[in-house]
């Protein structure tokens, strides 16, 4: 073969690009580098490279197809033969193998993060505290509600908190020095309740407050809420109660010292859910039926004569 110019300047007779060519010989076979057609090069349709800015656009062949050169071109079988070989060059140039490893890569990343991120959550959970209601019980003794808590629950007037529980105090003017006793208990309790994780809701109700004052024990204890609380008013426990129903109470304990009549007892009855434990804890007096009420709802009485706490 007869080595040709240094630099030479083809027309892809299959994609009409033009591209350079070095040191080729006449009768070789080069590859188009903007499609990959395989050509021969021929020395009539070879051309030296001009440095005239515009000889591209004066070179009459700009126009010419492949059955005008086809003497050129290698055969289809030929042609075939180099695109199979070649195919991923042609159909995927390095901008888009790049492009396409470059998401592969951040595809993965992505879900090696959610994996891991829900493996640590799993991992997490199992140190967390079980909630109350999955806890075991060792002791058969004590009623409850079904949602068991430890087996050595703290008691409030002798009435073990061992479930969530909502405890309404009566702060009525016939509650009397009993409150002071009933306020240092919560003091007590308190810190205890949080160490155990029960969750207690003491709620105050008297004549004089709509809004019926509240403490936690799930939240630090208010000392100026409990210490400003005093006996005052007249307030039925049918009513105090009534004002909780929408709560859906699992459990009630009632502090009262209230002499009630019987219509009275029958009223929290009928304001208390059929699904509610109730229990109560009286000061100082027995109401007539309210043993029964207790006994319907599944919870303990407990009365203290003057003087008990």
């Amino acid at each position: 073969m007869d080595l040709m110019s240094e630099h030479l300047e083809l027309d892809c007779p299959a994609c009409g690009v033009r591209f350079v060519l070095d040191h080729a010989f006449a009768g070789s076979i080069c590859r188009c580098s903007s499609c990959g057609a395989l050509v021969s090069v021929d020395e009539d349709m070879a051309k030296p490279v001009s440095d005239e800015e515009n000889a591209r656009h004066d070179d009459p062949r700009q126009n010419m197809t492949a059955a005008d050169i086809h003497p050129t071109v290698l055969s289809e079988q030929r042609a075939m033969a180099g695109r199979s070989v070649m195919a991923y060059q042609r159909d995927l140039p390095p901008t888009q193998t790049g492009m396409r490893l470059w998401r592969i890569f951040i595809v993965t990343m992505l879900m090696g993060i959610i994996v891991g991120f829900a493996a640590w959550l799993v991992d997490q959970q199992k140190h967390l505290p079980p909630p109350a209601d999955k806890v075991q019980r060792t002791d058969t003794d004590t009623a409850t509600t079904g949602t068991d808590l430890t087996s050595h629950a703290p008691e409030f007037f002798s009435i073990k908190l061992d479930s969530p529980t909502v405890i309404l105090i009566d702060a009525t003017a016939s509650t009397g020095d009993w409150l002071n006793d009933i306020k240092a208990e919560i003091h007590k309790l308190h810190e205890v309740l949080q160490e155990s994780g029960t969750p207690v809701t003491f709620v105050f109700f008297n004549g004089t407050q709509i809004d019926m004052p509240r403490i936690e024990s799930t939240q630090p204890l208010d000392e100026k809420v409990l210490d400003g609380i005093e006996p005052a008013g007249q307030l039925l426990p049918s009513d105090a109660i009534s004002r909780l129903g929408h709560d859906h109470l699992p459990r009630m304990v009632l502090l009262s010292a209230q002499a009630l009549t019987a219509n009275q007892v029958q009223a929290i009855n009928k304001v208390l859910n059929s699904d509610t434990q109730f229990d109560a804890v009286w000061h100082g007096h027995d109401p007539q039926g309210l043993a029964l009420v207790i006994e319907q709802h599944g919870g303990k009485y407990v009365v203290l004569a003057d003087g008990q706490n």
